[in-house]
């Protein structure tokens, strides 16, 4: 073989070995973009289930913190009613003994009167009775007076 030959076959080698590097080149830096890209996309996808499981952590106390409201709301409710309950019991209690209280002034302001009105009546009657008798013995000392003036009269007649 020539000189010239060797040449170009070793040119062609060189060149073959050229490409052959810078497709091997090619290759692997597909690979480190693949493989950048792989690490990337793993990346930002455990950087969103993080950020999803804060979302639903926060959520999560979003809900309990809105129950815990509404279950402290519903319990004050509970206590107020029940305060209110109390309150108009005892308020019930309170109008209960007022107007017990009244029925018996009541009750006995018409004692009194009733009492007042008996021993009115029963001065009335000792009145007229004493003055039925009053009049009993007028008329009786009238009577005996007629008698004895009759009488004196008559004794006259037969003297």
């Amino acid at each position: 073989m020539s000189q010239h030959s060797l040449l170009d076959i070793n040119v062609l080698v060189r060149d073959v070995l050229h490409q052959t590097a810078q497709v091997e080149e090619r290759r692997t830096q597909a690979e480190q973009d693949r493989l950048q890209a792989a690490a990337r996309a793993e990346q930002e996808r455990r950087q969103a289930e993080r950020e999803a499981e804060r979302e639903r952590l926060q959520a999560a106390r979003d809900i309990e913190e809105r129950r815990l409201h509404a279950e402290r709301e519903v319990e004050e409710r509970r206590i107020q009613a029940e305060q209110d309950r109390i309150q108009a019991m005892a308020q019930a209690e309170r109008d209960r003994i007022e107007v017990a209280a009244r029925a018996e002034r009541d009750r006995q302001q018409a004692e009194r009167v009733a009492d007042r009105e008996r021993l009115q009546a029963l001065i009335a009657a000792d009145q007229q009775r004493l003055e039925i008798i009053v009049a009993s013995e007028r008329d009786r000392a009238a009577a005996a007076t007629a008698a004895a003036i009759a009488a004196a009269a008559a004794e006259d007649l037969w003297l």
